[in-house]
């Protein structure tokens, strides 16, 4: 159980949180979100429980209506993949009424602002994550947005060295040490032997 989060006296829950490749920051957000609800009402959300898993961890909540609004919350301030799915889990016959858990999926981007990511062919330096991956396209310096895909994949980035800046920049090829010409089709103004990021993908960048 994480230690920042109090458990609650029983294990009653309404709702499931499973997380997938989960981080720090996305348990931090969880866990603030955790402590708002208790200052705002009276009624307090607790986690019953933490099961790990394959590839992540699933948080057991004791509030489904907490748990639809936090899958809000951390689709718009992680983006990534996040899907919803009630299940009957029993009826309240002295209400005659249905009762069902909610189980929620959510699995933010392996990518994180600043990373590079190729995505339809494109090199995007990304600057946001929300909604939508917001970025720039390394090629021609264009502005650029798209929504999440398991098809973005995040590149390597290398340091090296500009090598020549006359009449073409090139660079330290980061594993031969050639010198080789990036294909950025707009880049600023670099100096010789400055120290600049790459990624490679059918040529070398200049990030």
């Amino acid at each position: 159980m994480s230690q920042v989060v109090k458990q609650a006296p029983n294990q009653y829950f309404e709702g499931i949180l499973q997380l997938r490749n989960p981080k720090k920051k996305v348990i931090d957000f969880i866990i603030r979100s955790i402590k708002k609800q208790k200052k705002k009402s009276k009624k307090s959300v607790y986690i019953t429980k933490e099961l790990k898993v394959k590839n992540g961890v699933d948080f057991y909540f004791s509030s489904k209506k907490f748990l639809r609004t936090l899958s809000n919350q951390l689709f718009s301030e992680f983006g990534g993949k996040v899907s919803l799915n009630e299940k009957l889990f029993s009826m309240d016959r002295n209400k005659s009424k249905l009762i069902y858990r909610l189980n929620v999926l959510f699995k933010p981007p392996e990518f994180e602002k600043g990373d590079v990511v190729l995505f339809n062919d494109k090199l995007v330096l990304v600057k946001k994550i929300g909604k939508k991956v917001t970025g720039s396209e390394i090629i021609n310096n264009k502005n650029i947005s798209f929504k999440y895909s398991d098809k973005i994949k995040k590149l390597e980035v290398y340091k090296t060295t500009v090598s020549k800046v006359k009449p073409n920049v090139e660079v330290l090829h980061p594993e031969t040490y050639e010198s080789v010409e990036v294909k950025n089709k707009k880049l600023r103004k670099l100096k010789l032997g400055e120290k600049v990021k790459i990624v490679r993908w059918k040529g070398v960048y200049v990030v």
